[in-house]
């Protein structure tokens, strides 16, 4: 099979497709790009682009990431505006950019119409487009891997001057823009040394000399790019010393590996596409190891090109799960967009293989078909969350001087890019660790772990918090506080099929409370739950109310304890004195829901404060209330199992 691999006879024949593929990079990264709301991670860079250039350094080094994107960002907030448009704009032209950089480079080696195929392969990737409408560092940091990577090639071909340039500052601003593009950077020369020190033949004195000459610039090309990166090479310690104690991400699964391989075909937060995807990377890791073998096969001087895109792709991914398991889990599906590029360049040397381009054009037109329904969902379907939503309701509701309350970094770093004139306090409880570097939502952004700091003032206080928070948090300090009176019951927000739920109620400032004597006592309750199996693991999760329904979106205050001896007791402070329901389970297979069959067949065990058996129907708070005083302060309830268990 004669390969496709050769320069470009004649760059002025192709350039009005190249014009039109240009074109089309553009209008499909920037299509829709502002329809969704900014989810939590956005918000971060959006609040990081506020802050002068030496201090978001400053910032970002107590964060868990290097600084090249922040920077980027803030000059272009500088030069364009503030806009979701220009924020999220930086990511899609970070794709346009590798495009352009892709074609420039591989016409050289490829011709201009294979370069061309790469480029369409590049865009019709789902997650291209996914990442390009997000404003993190994703296609940033692929955009510099994939340049590192053609100007490697180029440098080993050629020996050109401007290529070895080109690969010390691909490779340098790789590793100042995410970790993993790092990690990438460092395996790619790996196999780049490899590559030289394979090159020639034994004995052959010119070959050696050659193959020196080779080796000598890239150790000295290396030797830079290292000392570039030292200058952040302290905070990088510092940062993994950070998480090394405590980090967000879950530890590697069988499920989360296939998670991350499939995600470069998927959409952001998962989808109804999951088996696609993942039969999707099945099929372009095939196709890709194929193209390779054939152009090896016909000893093309040019297969060390995909081949190394590959190899720097598993070595990426391979190094990322090793950490994940000697250190701490460190690996998200997110993180491996950074070698994105180099995945489609290796697949894109299947696709030029054929000697007759209709069957080239035909391949992609039938990745164009698979892809096509994950594309469209990536374009129509908002995933982010109810930010928006919540902000078209609230924006007349809250008033300048309400102080937003929130038990969730998600909802603090959201409703402070929606509402920045309020002061947004985020409670964090005393023995809990943040995930990262909160002080980048400066001004009118505080943390701490006093609820009852702002309840004294006369103003609203908006109280906001997300379903499967790390921790909970005890609402009633504020609700039952003095001066406070809850308005309705918690409003719920969610934007199917986003993952996050929203949780808002209003607390107003009312002075009359203790002047009326209406002023309401607190103290500890105890719930001390006994009958629990403690051989079955899990935790006691519990949850109080002061009205109907009893569902997760009207609770008073909820809490989770590790089931670990027959009497687990509960103790809950500074609770107003007053009457509550309990719901009680024994969250055994770890989903922070109670698992039913019915109203009267628990899969899980349940604590009542009546018995089971007195349950007619769903729920209600006249069935399970209790009265709270100074006088009844503890509570005994038996935990029940159903008999299987």
């Amino acid at each position: 099979m004669k390969s496709f691999f050769t320069k470009d006879p004649d760059r002025a024949k192709y350039w009005p497709f190249w014009i039109l593929v240009l074109a089309l990079s553009v209008a499909m990264t920037f299509l829709g790009i502002t329809s969704d709301s900014p989810w939590y991670d956005e918000s971060y860079s959006i609040a990081t682009s506020n802050h002068s250039f030496s201090h978001i350094i400053s910032l970002v080094s107590r964060d868990s990431h290097p600084p090249l994107y922040s920077l980027v960002l803030r000059l272009a907030v500088l030069l364009f505006g503030h806009s979701l448009l220009v924020i999220r704009g930086v990511s899609a032209m970070a794709v346009v950019g590798t495009v352009a950089l892709a074609y420039a480079f591989l016409r050289r080696f490829w011709g201009s119409p294979n370069a061309i195929v790469f480029c369409i392969a590049f865009l019709i990737t789902p997650m291209t487009i996914g990442a390009a409408q997000e404003a993190r560092m994703y296609t940033l940091a692929s955009f510099f891997v994939t340049g590192m990577i053609l100007s490697g090639f180029a440098a080993l071909t050629d020996n050109k001057k401007r290529d070895w340039a080109a690969l010390v500052i691909f490779a340098s601003l790789a590793g100042w823009t995410h970790y993993f593009a790092l990690i990438a950077s460092g395996m790619y020369w790996c196999v780049l040394l490899v590559k030289t020190i394979k090159t020639g033949k034994p004995g052959g004195v010119k070959a050696n000399l050659a193959k020196g000459y080779l080796l000598r610039r890239l150790l000295i090309a290396g030797a830079v790019v290292i000392a570039l990166y030292l200058p952040w090479m302290f905070n990088l310690i510092s940062q993994a010393t950070r998480v090394s104690q405590n980090y967000w991400i879950g530890p590697i699964t069988l499920n989360s590996v296939f998670a991350i391989l499939s995600f470069p075909f998927g959409q952001r937060f998962g989808g109804p596409h999951g088996m696609s995807s993942f039969n999707l990377f099945i099929i372009v890791q095939a196709l890709s190891i194929t193209g390779i073998v054939w152009a090896i096969k016909n000893k093309d001087k040019n297969a060390f090109l995909p081949l190394s895109a590959l190899l720097t792709y598993w070595l990426t991914f391979t190094c990322g799960i090793l950490l994940s398991w000697a250190i701490r889990p460190i690996f998200v599906e997110r993180y491996l967009i950074t070698c994105l590029g180099a995945l489609i360049l290796a697949f894109s040397a299947f696709l030029i293989q054929f000697q007759i381009k209709r069957f080239t054009i035909l391949g992609l037109i039938v990745y164009l078909f698979i892809t096509f329904p994950i594309l469209r969902s990536t374009y129509s379907t908002q995933v982010n969350g109810p930010g928006d939503t919540v902000a078209e309701l609230y924006k007349d509701k809250v008033k300048p001087g309400d102080i937003f309350v929130h038990g969730s970094e998600h909802t603090f770093g959201i409703l402070r890019y929606y509402f920045p004139d309020n002061l947004h306090y985020l409670y964090i409880p005393k023995d809990f660790t943040p995930f990262g570097n909160h002080a980048v939502f400066a001004p009118n952004a505080e943390v701490g772990s006093d609820l009852r700091k702002y309840t004294a003032q006369p103003v609203t206080l908006w109280l906001v918090n997300r379903t499967g928070e790390y921790y909970s948090t005890p609402w009633m300090e504020i609700i039952g506080a003095p001066y406070r009176e809850a308005v309705n019951k918690i409003e719920r927000f969610n934007k199917k099929p986003g993952w996050l739920t929203m949780l808002i109620q209003e607390v107003r400032y009312n002075p009359d409370k203790i002047a009326n004597g209406q002023e309401s006592t607190t103290g500890q309750l105890t719930l001390n739950i006994t009958g629990v199996n403690p051989a079955l693991k899990g935790q006691v999760v519990y949850a109080l109310y002061t009205s109907d329904p009893i569902m997760p979106d009207n609770m008073a205050h909820s809490g989770a304890v590790n089931a670990t001896a027959q009497t687990v007791p509960l103790f809950i402070n500074n609770l107003t004195h007053g009457e509550y329901a309990l719901f009680c389970f024994h969250d055994i297979n770890g989903n922070y829901e109670p698992d039913f069959i019915g109203y009267q067949q628990p899969i899980e065990g349940l604590a009542l404060t009546i018995p089971l058996s007195e349950l007619r129907s769903e729920p209600k708070f006249a069935d399970l209330k209790f009265t709270f005083s100074e006088n009844e302060s503890t509570q005994d309830i038996q935990m029940v199992y159903p008999t299987k268990n």
